[in-house]
């Protein structure tokens, strides 16, 4: 699943890959390979409240997993380059993942 997700990604159907990083999850949510695609996805749309969510799910599994590491400082750099009025309007995290 999360194979046709990347692919779907990779050709700019960003719906279709939604769907298949979804169901990928729902098949094992604990895999953290899956967690940090997803994520990566999430950062490359500009979803970055809910890209740090997923890296958090997969640093909760294995605090030393570098993808995740690498992916959370990236989204961070992400918010930290928008200007305050943009992320003052996105301070309110919610995780409706599970």
């Amino acid at each position: 699943m999360i194979g046709k997700g990347y692919a779907l990604d990779k050709l700019g159907n960003h719906t279709q890959a939604v769907f298949y990083y979804d169901k990928a999850k729902a098949t094992d949510p604990r895999y953290i390979p899956d967690l940090t695609n997803k994520a990566n996805f999430l950062d490359k749309i500009g979803n970055y409240n809910l890209a740090i969510i997923y890296f958090d799910k997969a640093l909760a599994i294995n605090p030393e997993n570098t993808d995740a590491i690498k992916g959370k400082d990236n989204v961070l750099s992400h918010i930290g380059n928008q200007t305050l009025s943009q992320s003052s309007n996105n301070t309110n995290i919610v995780d409706n993942t599970k």
